[in-house]
C-alpha cells in the first residue's frame, strides 16, 4: 500500500496580493524510528537557492510535539535531512510558512524553480520550498487548497490539475517534489481546466501576456494532443506556467509541466524561437535517460534529444513548415560549430554549466548534432518501414516504456540499442569522441534530412566564432569586466566599469548569425546606447541547411 502524503496549502494576501503560503504536510502513519529521516529538503537546485527555514522545526503526531532534527545528508551536501527525534506515533503533521524569493536585476538566471511573486500571485516549484518524503516508496499524494480567505477570482493550480478541491496522484516522490504550484489572479487557455479529462493541456499566466507570447499560448495544447500519443502517454494532463520576471527569458521542465519566463524589457521573440522552446521543454517529460553512478547527468542525451524533437515534431505533426525546420536547424548548427568552447569535454561542460557562459549550450548543441548523426546511421542501416518517422523513434519510445515501468535506463542502454545497427566499434568510438569534445563532422547525413519528405541539403560554410567580447558574468553583476582588447565589443565603445542598464538577449545572438547585441550603459553620469555583432574576426567550419531545388 502506498503511503499517503497530504499537502494542505493556504495562500495569504495583503492588498489583494499574495504574500506567502502556509503548507500543512501530513504523512499518514509513516512509522519512522528515532533518528531516521521523515523528509529531505533540497537547499539549492542548480544555482537557485531554496527557501531558508530559520530556527527549529516541530512536527506533531498522536503523542504530541515531535521536534525535527536537521542534518546535512552524508552523500549530498545540497540536501538536508529532517529526522524524527523519537519514534513516530500515527500520522505526522508539519506546518511550514514559505515566502517568495527576493530578486532584482542582478539575480542570475537559472532553473525556474524558486517561489516568486508575479502580478499579485505566487508561482514556484515545490522543490524550492517544500520537503520531499524520504525514500523510494510509492506515495499517494493529495494536494488541496484553502481559498476561503482569498480575494474573489483567486485560482490555484498544481502541475496535475486545478484546485481548490483535492487533486490526487500516485507515484514516486518526483510526482510531488518536481512539480509547480501557482496561486492568485490566474488567467488560462482554455479558460477552465477540464477536471478528469483524458488528455488536457492548459497554459496559465498572470496579468496580460505580451503579444508575441499571446500568439502562441495555444500552441502547447496543439502540440500536446499530438505528442502525448506519439510518446504513448495516453492519459496524461499537462500544464504550462508562464511567469514574468525582472530579467531573463527561457524555460524549465518539471513533471507534467514546465515554466516559461519572460521579462518586461525582453525583445519580441520570433515564432520559431518560441515554438522551439515550447517543444523542447515538453519533450523532456517523455524522452530522457538517467544519470550515471559516477555523477554524470547524461545531459548530452537529455538536452540533445529535446533539441532533436523540437526540430522535427512541429513539422511532422503539421504545426509548422519547412521554413521553421531550416531556421531552427541552422540556428542549432551555428550555435554548435561557432562555440569557442566546442572542444571541451562533456564532464567539464556539466561541471561548469552555471559558471561558464559558453559551456552552458554544449550539452544542448553537441548532443543534438551527435544524435543527428546517429539517426542518419540508423536510417541507412535499418530496413525501411512504412511511416517509421525518425530512426531514433524506436529507441526513444522503448526507453520511455521501460522507465514508465520503473527501470533505470542509462548510456549503457543507449549504446546497446545502437550496436545491432551501427556496430559496436563505431558506436563506442563516436560516443567516446562526443564525450571528449571532438568536433562532429556532418558530411554525408543527408539521408536523415529526407525523412520529412523535404528536398534538403547540408552545405559546409565558414562562420564567425561567437564572442561576447567581455566577461559574460557581467550580465549578472551589471558592471562590465574582462573586456577583450580588439573585440567588436571594444570597437563598439564598451568599456570596463560601464554600468549595464539594459541589454538585448546575448543568448539569442548565439543561435542567430544575423543578430546584433545591443546595450545601454551608464558612464560618468550619462547613458550611452550602442550595438555590435558578437562575433570574432576568426571563423570556424560549420554547416547550414538549404532547400535542394
Amino acid at each position: 500500500m502506498p503511503i499517503t502524503h497530504i499537502i494542505y496549502l493556504t495562500p495569504f494576501f495583503a492588498d489583494s496580493h499574495a504574500t506567502h503560503i502556509e503548507a500543512v504536510l501530513i504523512l499518514k502513519a509513516p512509522n519512522i524510528k528515532a533518528g531516521k529521516a521523515l523528509w529531505e529538503y533540497e537547499t539549492i537546485f542548480g544555482n537557485v537557492p531554496s527557501y531558508k527555514y530559520e530556527g527549529n522545526l516541530v512536527a506533531s503526531d498522536r503523542s504530541g510535539p515531535l521536534p525535527i532534527i536537521r542534518r546535512q545528508d552524508d552523500k549530498d551536501p545540497t540536501v538536508e535531512q529532517w529526522r524524527a527525534s523519537r519514534d513516530t506515533d500515527g500520522d505526522v503533521t508539519l506546518t511550514l510558512h514559505a515566502r517568495p524569493r527576493d530578486v532584482d536585476i542582478n539575480t542570475p538566471t537559472g532553473p525556474r524553480s524558486d517561489l516568486r511573486c508575479d502580478q499579485g500571485g505566487l508561482i514556484g516549484g515545490v522543490r524550492s520550498f517544500l520537503p520531499r518524503p524520504d525514500g523510494s516508496d510509492t506515495y499517494r499524494f493529495v494536494v488541496e487548497w484553502d481559498l476561503s480567505n482569498a480575494p474573489g477570482g483567486t485560482r490555484a493550480v498544481w502541475s496535475y490539475g486545478e484546485g481548490p478541491e483535492p487533486v490526487v496522484k500516485e507515484g514516486p516522490i518526483g510526482m510531488l517534489w518536481n512539480t509547480v504550484l501557482m496561486v492568485g489572479p490566474i488567467n488560462s487557455s482554455p479558460p477552465a481546466f477540464a477536471q478528469g479529462s483524458e488528455r488536457e493541456c492548459s497554459t496559465y499566466w498572470f496579468g496580460t501576456l505580451p503579444p508575441y507570447l499571446d500568439a502562441v499560448k495555444d500552441f502547447p495544447r496543439e502540440l500536446f494532443v499530438c505528442a502525448a500519443p506519439f510518446f504513448e502517454a495516453e492519459h496524461d494532463n499537462y500544464s504550462v506556467f508562464v511567469r514574468k520576471v525582472v530579467r531573463g527569458f527561457g524555460g524549465t521542465s518539471f513533471e507534467a509541466s514546465y515554466v516559461l519566463e519572460y521579462s518586461e524589457d525582453a525583445a519580441s521573440k520570433s515564432d520559431c524561437v518560441l515554438v522551439n522552446l515550447l517543444t523542447h521543454e515538453m519533450v523532456h517529460t517523455w524522452a530522457f535517460i538517467g544519470g550515471e553512478e559516477d555523477g554524470s547527468q547524461n545531459s548530452w542525451f537529455l538536452e540533445g534529444i529535446a533539441q532533436f524533437y523540437a526540430l522535427y515534431l512541429p513539422v511532422r505533426f503539421g504545426l509548422r513548415g519547412v521554413d521553421y525546420f531550416i531556421e531552427t536547424l541552422n540556428g542549432f548548427l551555428s550555435a554548435y560549430y561557432t562555440n569557442p568552447k566546442i572542444n571541451i569535454s562533456m564532464d567539464e561542460a556539466e561541471s561548469t554549466f552555471y559558471a561558464d557562459f559558453y559551456a552552458e549550450s554544449i550539452s544542448y548543441m553537441r548532443g543534438f548534432v551527435y544524435l543527428l548523426v546517429q539517426d542518419a546511421l540508423l536510417t541507412d542501416s535499418r530496413p525501411p518501414t512504412d511511416a517509421r518517422g525518425n530512426a531514433l523513434d524506436t529507441i526513444v519510445l522503448d526507453f520511455a516504456r521501460r522507465q514508465r515501468r520503473g527501470e533505470v535506463v542509462t548510456s549503457k542502454d543507449w549504446l546497446e540499442a545502437l550496436y545491432p545497427w551501427v556496430g559496436k566499434e563505431r558506436a563506442d568510438t563516436e560516443y567516446r569522441n562526443m564525450l571528449a569534445g571532438e568536433t562532429i563532422d556532418l558530411s554525408g547525413i543527408a539521408t536523415s534530412l529526407t525523412t520529412l519528405g523535404m528536398p534538403l541539403k547540408l552545405e559546409r560554410v565558414e562562420q564567425e566564432i561567437f564572442e561576447v567580447g567581455f566577461d559574460p558574468l557581467t550580465m549578472n553583476s551589471r558592471v562590465v569586466t574582462g573586456l577583450r582588447a580588439g573585440s567588436r565589443a571594444e570597437l563598439a565603445g564598451l568599456q570596463n566599469g560601464d554600468k549595464l542598464i539594459k541589454t538585448s538577449s546575448v543568448w539569442e545572438c548565439r543561435d542567430r548569425m544575423d543578430k546584433n547585441f545591443s546595450f545601454v550603459v551608464e558612464r560618468d553620469g550619462e547613458r550611452v546606447h550602442r550595438e555590435f555583432w558578437p562575433r570574432s574576426f576568426q571563423t570556424a567550419s560549420s554547416f547550414q541547411c538549404t532547400l535542394d531545388v
